[in-house]
């Protein structure tokens, strides 16, 4: 059917002012009009809008042509289909594919309004405490847990029913469009695993950033963030000690009393055996005792001792408090960190470390070593082990990885 002036006008406008959203959604979606679909609906790729559409302010037709695009070019309706064929959710718990849709529609209409993209038409899902500082993921675990029971896109209310901002009830899921299922069949081109798909959202971010910036047009607020994030993710300090930690070898058993959840909810599908409750057999936690380290660093490091310890959950835990010597040893749970005291005080010399560890006999799976990094390092031929160095400073050690904490 032929496209009404409407809405060949709100396309106009968005070529004009939107380059990011215009290009993709010429040259990857599809735009029809059908005067039955009561608001809008998408699958991704299929942009249908009816008469509701055609009779918004520009600004809000444009927003809404945003608003579809966004979603193909972040790709969620592909990722909803993939935790819904896997059932379970970013959080490990069966999946609310209603609740995914509204994380959805928070995030990209917060990118929109921090972008000034258009106007948002009434009954959107817009809230600050679910904006574009989270992910869809993150969004999704903090919504509170509504009936799954009208998921298959039945319409449960006009638009104009609405009471607001943030409350919208035109639809399904709370927006004012309706997510459709997407064509992920073999042999559509649709990727068909989340590496794929987080390839091809790389892809389309990345062709609709240099559309804007050849077009002269810049992207502010929400858009410009969305693109670093996409495309130059920063992980936190402490995520990234925390995958650098579970990548490390252990020797642990596997039992069919706990199964491995995690290898479930990834393709093949299939279940695997767990853990036997212990990530690595010895870990050993080497803290800067020195004169340099002040209350503030010691109870960052303790929180980050806590954190590596229940999340490799070692049988047996050494501490070790070093400045030029190793002053005290420690075998620990975590229970015992609320009592500990720092012992030292004098200068830094970390080849103290390796050595008792020599001395000792002591061949640890891990050594993680918490400084301010102002630190005379040994020889790396001497470290022979994963090694982890935590450092409040800008100074990196000669071995290993090292992660500036801030």
């Amino acid at each position: 059917m032929q496209l009404p002036e409407p809405v060949i006008a709100a396309r106009a406008r968005l070529l004009m002012k939107q380059p990011f959203f215009a290009s993709h959604l010429l040259t990857k979606c599809d735009l029809k009009y059908d005067p039955a679909v009561k608001t809008a609906q998408t699958d991704g790729k299929t942009h249908t809008v009816g008469d509701w559409f055609c009779g918004l302010h520009l600004d809000e037709r444009l927003f809404l042509l945003a608003h579809e695009t966004l979603h193909d070019i972040l790709g969620h309706h592909l990722r909803g289909a993939m935790y819904h064929r896997r059932g379970f959710g970013p959080d490990m718990q069966p999946f609310k594919l209603k609740k995914f849709k509204q994380a959805c529609d928070y995030y990209v209409n917060a990118i929109l309004t921090e972008s000034n993209v258009g106007r948002m038409p009434h009954g959107g899902l817009l809230n600050p405490q679910y904006g574009s500082h989270l992910t869809v993921d993150q969004i999704y675990e903090q919504l509170p847990d509504e009936p799954d029971d009208d998921d298959e896109g039945e319409d449960s209310g006009e638009p104009g029913d609405q009471p607001g901002e943030g409350q919208g009830k035109g639809q399904s899921h709370g927006g004012f469009d309706e997510h459709l299922e997407p064509p992920t069949e073999p042999g559509t081109g649709a990727p068909q695993t989340e590496q794929e798909l987080d390839e091809q959202v790389k892809a389309n971010v990345a062709s609709a950033a240099a559309a804007a910036k050849a077009a002269g047009k810049g992207m502010g607020g929400g858009l410009a963030k969305l693109v670093g994030d996409v495309l130059e993710p920063k992980v936190p300090w402490d995520e990234e000690a925390r995958q650098f930690c579970i990548q490390v070898p252990g020797r642990d058993d596997t039992t069919w009393s706990r199964i491995n959840r995690r290898r479930l909810c990834n393709p093949p599908y299939v279940p695997y055996p767990g853990r036997d409750g212990h990530e690595i057999n010895a870990m050993v936690i080497a803290v800067d005792a020195s004169g340099s380290i002040g209350p503030e660093e010691l109870g960052l490091f303790m929180g980050e001792m806590r954190s590596i310890m229940e999340t490799l959950s070692p049988r047996e835990t050494w501490v070790l408090w070093w400045d030029t010597g190793v002053n005290a040893v420690e075998v620990l749970d975590p229970s015992d960190l609320e009592a500990m005291e720092p012992i030292g005080g004098g200068g830094t010399d970390y080849t103290c470390v390796p050595k008792w560890l020599a001395e000792n006999a002591l061949t640890p799976d891990l050594v993680v070593c918490m400084t301010d990094g102002y630190v005379y390092w040994p020889d790396p031929s001497v470290v022979t082990y994963p090694h982890l160095t935590i450092s409040t400073s800008s100074y990196a050690a000669p071995f290993g990885k090292t992660i500036h904490m801030n």
